[in-house]
């Protein structure tokens, strides 16, 4: 009789111990989603490098991110899609940081607002890798996506849940030509305000 209580005894225990494991996991489930806002903007590139190479139809890939310094980090590698869809070509493609993470704090970048004035220093990474375009496709499509972008972004609605997604379009459907994407000749502006120019 004395196990039979003490036995009751523990299954209660362990069943109370259940039930707020339960009930945590409900909440849980049941919670906003997460998001690990950070990416503020950047670039993406192509550069035909083949005539360097020795190796026809390649081109260089560079993606350029600012991020937000207090948000997670790039790390070490991105991938981008390259597809068309008239020649059913996708592949995905990796590139890998070209160079440390910097902090790029020239008046370019901040234009209009103090460094002292912003939530923290923009962090920049570039990341590069070669491709072998497809030929004869009007249609080649480079993009990139990554959630999410800082809360503080005030002309995005909701900017913690949004996405962030850079694009560049090439057209290898003309023979014996090759194309270069235009490229910043410096780093692009962060922060533009109202009523200032951004070149």
């Amino acid at each position: 009789l004395f196990l039979s209580n003490l036995l009751r005894e523990k299954m209660r225990k362990i069943g109370k111990i259940g039930l707020r494991v339960l009930a945590l996991a409900a909440a849980l489930l049941a919670s906003g989603p997460a998001y690990a806002s950070h990416g503020m903007g950047g670039t993406l590139t192509y550069q035909y490098v083949g005539a360097t190479t020795g190796v026809a139809n390649q081109y260089r890939i560079t993606l350029t991110l600012v991020r937000e310094v207090t948000g997670a980090g790039n790390g070490a590698s991105q991938t981008v899609n390259v597809e068309s869809l008239s020649c059913g070509f996708s592949q995905t493609v990796t590139l890998t940081a070209s160079q440390s993470e910097f902090s790029d704090t020239t008046t370019r970048l901040y234009q209009c607002v103090p460094i002292s004035a912003t939530p923290g220093t923009p962090k920049m990474n570039v990341f590069q890798g070669l491709v072998v375009m497809p030929q004869n496709c009007p249609d080649v499509k480079i993009s990139w996506t990554q959630c999410c972008r800082p809360v503080f972004l005030t002309g995005l609605a909701g900017a913690a849940s949004q996405s962030a997604y850079l694009e560049a379009e090439l057209n290898t459907e003309v023979p014996n030509t090759v194309n270069s994407a235009v490229r910043f000749t410096g780093p692009s502006t962060v922060f533009v305000c109202s009523g200032s120019t951004a070149v």
